[in-house]
Parts: C-alpha cells; structure tokens; sequence
C-alpha cells in the first residue's frame, strides 16, 4: 500500500487561502442636493369674462324642420334667385316642357344666368326634349341627401349639367330617376323641391313642373316659391276644358300669384274662324282669366328642334312659334314692352 505513494511529494497540511469574493471598492459619497427652488409669485387674479349676447331668434327664412344635429342651413334671402319662373299645365301632352326650355334659352340669350330645373316627378322630359343624357344624379341625387339631413346649398352645382348650344349656356338639374335607372322617392318631396329651388344660384330658375292631379304636393310646394307662374293650355276644346278644370283646382291653392294663361298650338283647323278671339272670350267668360300669350302651331318647326335637341332660335330663328315666344318673355318677364310689341302681341 505504501508503494502507491513512492515517488510523489506530500501534499502540504497546511490549507490554502482562496480568495472567494472580490474586495469591494468604497462607495463614492453621494453629491449634496441642488439648492431648493425659490418660491413662485403668486399668479395675477384674471379679470372676470364677460357674459356672451344672447342669440338672436332663428331666422325665419331658414327651413324650420331641419333637426339639430343637421348641416348648418344657409340664409335662404341670400340664395334665391332675382327670379324664379314655373311652368304647369293640364295634364296631357300640351307642350310645357317645350316652352319652358325655349323661354330659359330666350332669357340665356338676352344675357342673363338661367337654371333650368326639372321637376316633373312623375314624367321628366327635359333632357329627352334636349337629346342629352344624364350625367348626374340630378333631383334624385338632392333628393337623398336632402333625406339624410346631409344637404349644403353648394351641393346642388354638383347635380347640374351645363348646355352649351352656340355660346348660351343654360344649367340643368336632370329629373327623378333619369340617370342610370329609374328612382322610387321615398320621403318628402315636396321639402326637396324647395330645398333645391331655393339653392339655385341664377337670375332666373325656370321650372318645368308636374300636373296638379300627378303630384299636388310637389306642384304647390313650387307655385308658392315662384316670381312668376305660366299655366299652358293646347288651343283645342279639350285643352280648353282640360285647362278650365285646372283653374278650379288652381284656385282652390293658396298661392300667392295665380299661375297666368298661355295657350300654345293656337291654329283655325279645331275651332274655325278666329280661334284666337274664341278662346279668349270663353276663359274671359267662364274663368274671368286673361291670356297673356297665344303660340301659334308651327309643327314642322316643333318636331325638328325635338328631333336634334334644340331651341327654335337655333332651328328656325325666324318661325311664327319661336317669335312669339320671345315676345312673351320680353314682355311679360323681361317687362321690356314698347309699343309696338304690345300691338304685335295683341295682334298675334
């Protein structure tokens, strides 16, 4: 046993110091604290606000039924037109549309902004008339954001289409349902009418409105925001029948101004002799109602401005119809009467 160890040292009995944690170094003594702040002066009393005004009453122009947390409306004096110009009639094909666009297109003419709005809800024809297809959305368009309370008058430029026929330039509000596909209206009508007469932004707004019997709400709603009011009435016993029957309903309305009596397609092959002084007397004697201007038929003429979209001034300037129309706006809208146009109107 002992030869196992032959050979080596012998360990050392005495034990070996080990170093089992590093020294330390001494902690650097902490730096004194910074001085402390001074003392804030006391702030200034702030004066005491002074009471706000009170409002003023609402504006009773604005449109009472819009809610609360509607857009802001706009002041209704500052948007309405120098002038607006309806145009309503019997029902029946007898020529409104027609003489609306060429008294727009005579005013344009004459220098002046002219916004054509088409709001015959239940049979829009203005653009078919024209040859144009909607672009827009048109009163449908209005419509709906009028509905969701989302309606800002710069919003009604958006839904016009411009004509530009020669350099007279025109604006157009295309009609329910003409764009795209057609529109069921759900909700007032009657509100978007107004809502979109009073937006237009033009010296006269000329609108081509439906039959009392079609839509009476929408056809009252604009009669009661128009300048001026025509009725058209076809030169025939049953225009004229048509038309007396209309003059009841008319008056039954409380308007401000009693639509005036034009009465188109005047022509001797219905009534005989003198169908001019025929009409005149019976709505004189039946209706105490006056004409204020007769069109007289002019087929071929009619039927070519309706084949290429077109006014009479730009299809026959000279023709008997389109004279007499711009006759009748000079004098009874324009108010530009001379003496002889009052002869040449009597006369026919």
């Amino acid at each position: 046993m002992l030869r196992l160890f032959e050979g080596r040292e012998p360990e050392s009995a005495e034990p070996v110091e080990q170093e089992l944690w590093p020294a330390l170094e001494p902690r650097p003594e902490p730096e004194p604290l910074p001085e402390p702040m001074p003392e804030l002066e006391p702030m200034p009393e702030l004066e005491p606000r002074p009471e706000l005004e009170p409002l003023s009453a609402p504006n009773p122009g604005l449109n009472p039924s819009l809610e609360p947390d509607s857009p802001p409306a706009r002041d209704s004096a500052k948007l309405r037109p120098k002038r607006v110009i309806a145009f309503c009639g019997a029902s029946g094909s007898v020529g409104k549309t027609s003489i609306a666009i060429n008294v727009a297109f005579e005013l344009a003419t004459a220098g002046h902004r002219v916004a054509m709005l088409d709001l015959d809800v239940s049979a829009p024809s203005l653009l078919t008339a024209l040859n144009q297809d909607a672009i827009t959305a048109g009163l449908s368009g209005v419509h709906r954001l009028v509905g969701q309370g989302r309606f800002f008058a710069d919003d009604l430029n958006r839904f016009m289409m411009v004509l530009n026929f020669d350099g007279v330039r025109v604006s157009v509000l295309p009609g329910l349902g003409v764009a795209a596909q057609p529109f069921a209206p759900v909700g007032d009508l009657a509100k978007t009418v107004r809502t979109a007469i009073d937006s237009a932004e033009a010296d006269y707004v000329v609108l081509d409105l439906p039959s009392i019997s079609s839509a009476p709400e929408v056809a009252t709603a604009a009669l009661q925001l128009a300048d001026l009011s025509f009725s058209i009435c076809n030169a025939d016993p049953i225009g004229v029948q048509r038309q007396l029957w209309l003059q009841n309903q008319l008056e039954q309305l409380a308007l401000p101004n009693q639509p005036q009596l034009v009465v188109n397609r005047l022509r001797d092959s219905v009534l005989g002799s003198n169908a001019k002084r025929q009409i005149a007397d019976t709505f004189d004697r039946v209706a105490k109602t006056e004409v204020v201007a007769f069109v007289p038929d002019d087929p071929a003429v009619f039927d070519l401005a309706l084949r290429e979209g077109l006014p009479l001034q730009l299809v026959k300037k000279a023709s008997p119809a389109r004279h007499a129309i711009s006759m009748f706006v000079r004098q009874g809208i324009l108010g530009q009467r001379s003496q002889l146009d009052w002869r040449v109107a009597r006369n026919g």
